[in-house]
């Protein structure tokens, strides 16, 4: 069955639904982590729909979508209406009293956003000043912050063996653009089967490569050890260590795959 990813819109038959409420679903946990500021105020256990999923699994998905949490049957006359028992609701903590706290600023939720994309593995890559990028065996994932005052989309260019992330420049006169991430690419990429993202509400980009080399697919005579990147870019600071981490070869791809 074909679904939406509730944080980036993607339709998929493959999507991953929210353990707890089983009422949302997503591409991947980077797509969860980002829907979560806005999810976690209605992400509620429904007692009642995880005990009838079995049985009646089209039930259960009707009570999570209308946020019943108790049922009543009838078909059978003969036997007794059967009643819901009503999970207590959660205790509120501070946190989640949002109309008690002031709105956040742009800064502070692009901050949040930012963070929470995804985090930088140890060895893998490095949070720079104007992006942070973190490896698996199989892709290279960038996250960058557009400016608040950048009214629109940002551009971004995805080549074999170069990255370009441009805005247009507000100082500047006529066409001029603004780079925030550039350079080229320390090992060449897929770039017809790399993608990318853009949140409006948080301004941030989140870009996919996939590596050229990967875990299953290395170029000839080399080994997995030469589909670890050092550095995002030929003129990065390379990691310290010449040879992958341990880690690093069980690092998963984000989209399930390595083919």
């Amino acid at each position: 069955m074909m679904r939406r990813c509730d944080a980036c819109g993607i339709r998929s038959a493959t999507l991953q639904r929210c353990s707890r409420c089983k009422s949302v679903f997503y591409c991947n946990s980077t797509c969860q982590l980002r829907d979560w500021d806005a999810h976690r105020f209605k992400c509620e256990v429904n007692e009642i729909a995880d005990a009838v999923e079995r049985t009646e699994p089209k039930l259960a998905e009707f009570m999570r979508k209308t946020n019943k949490q108790g049922i009543i049957t009838t078909e059978n006359l003969e036997q007794p209406v059967q009643y819901g028992k009503l999970p207590q609701p959660p205790v509120p903590v501070q946190e989640d009293i949002v109309h008690s706290a002031p709105q956040k600023s742009f800064h502070e939720m692009q901050d949040s956003a930012y963070s929470s994309c995804f985090s930088v593995v140890p060895d893998l890559g490095f949070e720079e000043s104007s992006y942070k990028w973190t490896q698996n065996q199989y892709e290279c994932l960038i996250a960058c912050k557009i400016p608040e005052s950048c009214t629109t989309l940002p551009t971004v260019k995805i080549a074999p063996s170069t990255l370009l992330v441009t805005v247009p420049n507000p100082a500047a006169l006529g066409s001029t653009a603004q780079a925030i991430v550039q350079g080229t690419l320390l090992n060449a990429i897929k770039a017809e089967e790399s993608t990318w993202e853009y949140d409006r509400a948080t301004h941030i980009v989140t870009i996919t490569l996939l590596k050229r080399w990967r875990g299953g697919n290395y170029e000839a005579n080399k080994t997995n050890a030469e589909t670890w990147w050092r550095s995002l870019f030929v003129n990065s600071t390379p990691h310290s260590c010449k040879w992958p981490p341990q880690h690093y070869y069980t690092s998963c791809s984000t989209s399930g795959s390595g083919n």
